[in-house]
């Protein structure tokens, strides 16, 4: 009886949705989701590092970027599929660049 209640208030916002040409695929959340491939910063990225590293010493944060530096370069070394390889060198970029940026403050 729920499933069916649910399935149906589901087809009636589709249909609703698609009427306005507003309908848009429901959004999976991960750590690297698609709207992450246009931000700029490790803090816009990695969640992790936004709610507790980003809050530690310079000293622990640049342990951090360095040994995501390593595990993201051991990451895309295995890895064969083009999107996640993508993926990874944004991360490794972005990581990089707030290594640079820490070193520069300590």
């Amino acid at each position: 009886m729920k499933f069916e209640v649910w399935a149906m208030a589901l087809t009636v916002r589709r249909n609703a949705l698609r009427s306005e040409q507003i309908y848009h695929k429901p959004k999976r959340y991960s750590m690297f989701s698609l709207g992450n491939m246009f931000k700029n910063s490790l803090v816009q990225i990695d969640d992790l590092y936004r709610n507790i590293v980003s809050k530690l010493p310079t000293i622990a944060r640049l342990e951090y970027c360095k040994s995501l530096i390593h595990r993201t370069n051991e990451d895309l070394s295995c890895t064969k599929c083009r999107k996640k390889r993508r993926k990874l060198k944004k991360l490794l970029k972005v990581a990089r660049k707030e290594l640079k940026k820490l070193s520069s403050i300590f």
